[in-house]
């Protein structure tokens, strides 16, 4: 992809998001459905990845919490960890997303998390308003921002990823979610702004400021809806510190020569 113009930053700036195109090549896109597909089944070592199931297949509180397999299942609501998985790294640190991400975060990048988010067929729960930060990410004052890139279509009919643009001004570090969303839906009506649903074809992807305000409907439909959601940012970047004094999982850094491909 070629750099983003001045138009486009202007625009993403001022929203949060911004659609980009599909920045995967075909072979690109099949390989890593094939992937999620041989982790979700087993087929293949897991590794460092990790796995949550969605509520509707959860059989322990566990399952909700401890990222552990839990065998082959179709419900699994989040693989994590993929930066650290051989097909998927190459792709998430190819030329073509860090093009992107380089406008805005300065090189040496690292990693800060890169899942699949799932909305498995009939019963992908919803995610009510939020703010990717807080304890766990980059601390305030640090660039770091999201390729989201559909695994499958995506639409309002199964779930897609919704926004209420310019949001990313909104503080609500520390809030619980419940207060988030209640002072979201407040800042709508006062702001007059309403949501917009990042529809999507397989293999399009978004440009987000993690701290926009987004969520997502339930799935009722037969269509599951993956989507690849990859945090960039500044290697080495502090990471605000979990409120009960538990370690922050390390980042992985982008090699120069993965950077360079």
């Amino acid at each position: 992809m070629a750099a983003l113009t001045g138009e486009q930053l202007d625009r993403f700036h001022a929203g949060g998001y911004l659609l980009l195109g599909a920045l995967l090549s075909a072979a690109e896109l099949e390989s890593l459905r094939r992937r999620a597909d041989d982790l979700t089944a087993g087929r293949v070592p897991a590794g460092r990845v990790g796995f949550q199931l969605d509520e509707r297949w959860r059989r322990t509180a566990g399952d909700a919490t401890g990222y552990a397999y839990a065998g082959p299942s179709d419900g699994y609501r989040k693989i994590g960890g993929l930066e650290w998985d051989p097909v998927f790294y190459p792709v998430i640190t190819g030329a073509a997303m860090l093009d992107v991400i380089g406008q805005l975060v300065p090189r040496p990048l690292a990693i800060h998390r890169a899942m699949i988010l799932m909305k498995p067929a009939h019963g992908g729960t919803a995610l009510s308003w939020h703010q990717d930060t807080g304890a766990g990410f980059p601390v305030p004052g640090t660039p770091y921002f999201t390729i989201w890139t559909a695994l499958d279509d995506a639409g309002p009919d199964n779930g897609a990823m919704y926004v209420l643009p310019g949001s990313q001004h909104f503080d609500a570090d520390g809030l619980p979610w419940q207060e988030v969303t209640a002072r979201a839906r407040a800042a709508a009506q006062e702001g007059d702004r309403e949501r917009v649903v990042l529809t999507a074809a397989a293999g399009e992807s978004y440009l987000l400021n993690p701290r926009v305000l987004h969520g997502s409907d339930p799935n009722p439909t037969g269509r599951r809806r993956r989507a690849l959601n990859v945090i960039y940012m500044p290697a080495g970047a502090p990471i605000t510190p979990q409120p009960d004094g538990r370690q922050n999982d390390e980042r992985r850094r982008i090699e120069e020569t993965a950077a360079a491909g």
